[in-house]
C-alpha cells in the first residue's frame, strides 16, 4: 500500500506534509530522522541526523498562531469535515518545540504537545 513502486498511497506522506507546511521537505527530514531512531534525541542529535543546522527551524520560542495560520487551519478542518463526512468533533493538536503563545487565535487549538512533553 505504501512502499512498492505501484503502491496507491506511495506519495501520501509527501502530499500530507506539503498540504500542512510551507517548507515541507525540511519537516519531512525531521520526521524521517525521528523515525530511524528507537529512542528520543536531543535537538543537537536531531539536527545532525536530519543533516541541518539547529538555528531557525528547531527553535526555543513558542509558536504564535496568527490570523492567516488560524484561517488556514479553519479551512483544513472544514475540508476534512466535508471529505470525511464526519459528524464528530474535530480537535486540533499542535506539536511545537516550545508550546503556543496564548493570543486571540489560540482558542482554535484544543491541545498542544511540546518537546518537554516528549522528552
Amino acid at each position: 500500500m505504501f512502499f512498492s513502486e505501484s503502491a496507491p498511497l506511495k506519495n501520501e506522506f509527501a502530499e500530507l506534509y506539503s498540504s500542512l507546511f510551507r517548507n515541507a521537505p525540511i519537516y519531512m527530514k525531521i520526521v524521517g530522522a525521528l523515525a530511524r531512531k528507537k529512542i528520543g534525541m536531543t535537538r543537537s542529535e536531531l539536527a545532525a541526523a536530519a543533516g541541518m543546522s539547529q538555528s531557525g527551524l528547531l527553535t526555543d520560542a513558542p509558536y504564535a498562531l496568527d490570523k492567516d495560520a488560524a484561517a488556514d487551519l479553519a479551512v483544513k478542518v472544514e475540508t476534512f469535515r466535508a471529505v470525511s463526512k464526519t459528524r464528530k468533533a474535530i480537535h486540533l493538536t499542535m506539536v511545537t518545540a516550545a508550546g503556543l503563545v496564548h493570543n486571540a487565535y489560540r482558542n482554535q487549538i484544543q491541545s498542544e504537545v511540546s518537546l518537554d512533553d516528549l522528552f
